[in-house]
């Protein structure tokens, strides 16, 4: 395991602040009536002082289908959490990305909110949260397509399990955004991951991903699914 302790003085107060985060891998291969490849690759960099969260996170995907590009998206978050430790917490957040199969060319969510932890224990934490974010799409330019402004609703659900003494840690995060104008103008997003560390640094993992969208470009189906399998390493 890595981790890197930094201390910063300030009225002879000692605080430290504490680093993370991860590196992941991952694919899958198809060869026969349909020859497809996809790849992944992800990261995240968090820095706690015991007062403010502040993490950084990426990935990036690009797919093909017998040689032709058809997928390559992007995927990014800023996110600050204040008094992070607490049962209830305020953050803000900048969420930037695009997506090559679902014709966006950029998507900028930006807001605030607030976050309740109600369990916090080693083997398993959990935490709800709401915030008010305005969603800025800008659309592949083709007739029909119109880019969109709205403010919508961001709940998230989220969990970490560790079982049998840390042989195997399970994840989940679910997004559900409607819009304040139309309810029926929502995304939905959800990530489901199981991992079994090698090492204590390294990991192999299993990530199954679904996104829906109830307003698409026309030729674009509202739900994509993924299944990726690769490995992570981590720094604590």
């Amino acid at each position: 395991m890595f981790s890197q302790d930094t201390t910063r003085v300030k009225n002879k107060v000692y605080v430290k602040a504490h680093w993370s985060g991860f590196f992941k891998v991952g694919g899958f291969y198809q060869k026969g009536n349909t020859n497809k490849i996809y790849a992944v690759s992800s990261g995240e960099i968090k820095r706690a002082d015991g007062i403010l969260e502040s993490i950084a996170f990426v990935s990036l995907g690009y797919g093909e289908s017998d040689g032709i590009k058809d997928d390559n998206e992007l995927s990014s978050s800023l996110t600050f959490d204040l008094f992070y430790n607490n049962i209830l917490s305020p953050f803000v957040l900048q969420l930037t990305g695009f997506s090559f199969s679902r014709e966006i060319n950029l998507r900028s969510q930006s807001g605030g909110g607030l976050k309740y932890t109600y369990v916090d224990i080693p083997e398993f934490k959990s935490s709800i949260s709401a915030a008010g974010i305005y969603d800025y799409t800008d659309l592949k330019e083709k007739p029909g397509n119109n880019d969109s402004r709205t403010w919508r609703l961001s709940s998230r659900f989220k969990f970490k399990s560790t079982l049998f003494g840390g042989r195997i840690n399970i994840s989940h995060v679910t997004f559900y955004q409607p819009s304040f104008k139309n309810i029926s103008n929502a995304i939905w997003w959800s990530e489901t991951g199981i991992e079994t560390p090698l090492t204590d640094f390294l990991n192999i993992n299993a990530t199954y991903n679904i996104t829906h969208e109830d307003v698409v470009p026309a030729g674009v189906k509202k739900t994509d699914q993924k299944i990726i399998f690769g490995l992570g390493i981590e720094f604590e």
